[in-house]
């Protein structure tokens, strides 16, 4: 089915919504126009200012949208996951460390290896929290961005020409660490000053 417009997107059934979105090719951003939209429209219509939108693959190939907001307002968000927009699941986020004074169960060095790349992450404590990306497979050290903690994870975003990726380590109890990965495309920042 051929989506022209936002407005059509929106008159379509939960059921017909869903049949498009397991069709269509994430990996390739196929239709990513209409989660970037979705992700513009949930941002123009928060409750709390939105610092940053971003349009994600979650596991299995699904679009997912990431909202960030204060670090005051966070805690009045939906927890990731439990909340869907105009038929995308979302991820509310914050905009700075939650404990910044304590990124001990994230330091050390992590690798994971998958069908989105070979990396090899370092986590050293200095002036604040330092993230290190390699790909393993060109060697080439990457590029860091936005690196913050939430919710018992760290997360942050490595960017090339070829692709941005999402990389999450999560804190899944007092001492187990978990390297998840995920990988999407930036869409915008919004409130961005010119």
């Amino acid at each position: 089915m051929t989506i022209e417009n936002y407005n059509e997107w929106l008159a379509l059934p939960d059921d017909v919504r869903q049949s498009c979105l397991s069709k269509w090719n994430a990996y390739t951003h196929e239709m990513f126009w209409v989660p970037t939209m979705a992700a513009a429209r949930l941002a123009a219509s928060s409750a709390f200012p939105v610092t940053d939108i971003y349009v994600g693959i979650y596991h299995g190939g699904a679009y997912v949208l990431h909202l960030t907001v204060d670090d005051e307002h966070l805690t009045s968000c939906p927890k990731p996951l439990k909340q869907t927009f105009d038929g995308f699941p979302v991820i509310w986020m914050g905009n700075s460390y939650q404990d910044p004074e304590n990124p001990q169960p994230f330091l050390g060095e992590w690798e994971t290896h998958g069908v989105f790349g070979d990396f090899r992450v370092i986590v050293t404590e200095g002036d604040g929290l330092s993230v290190q990306c390699t790909d393993l497979r060109s060697k080439a050290d990457l590029d860091v961005f936005d690196q913050r903690i939430a919710f018992n994870q760290l997360s942050f975003v490595t960017r090339t020409e070829s692709q941005n990726v999402l990389h999450t380590i999560r804190l899944d109890d007092g001492n187990v660490l978990n390297y998840q990965l995920t990988v999407g495309q930036f869409a915008r920042r919004a409130n961005k000053e010119a």
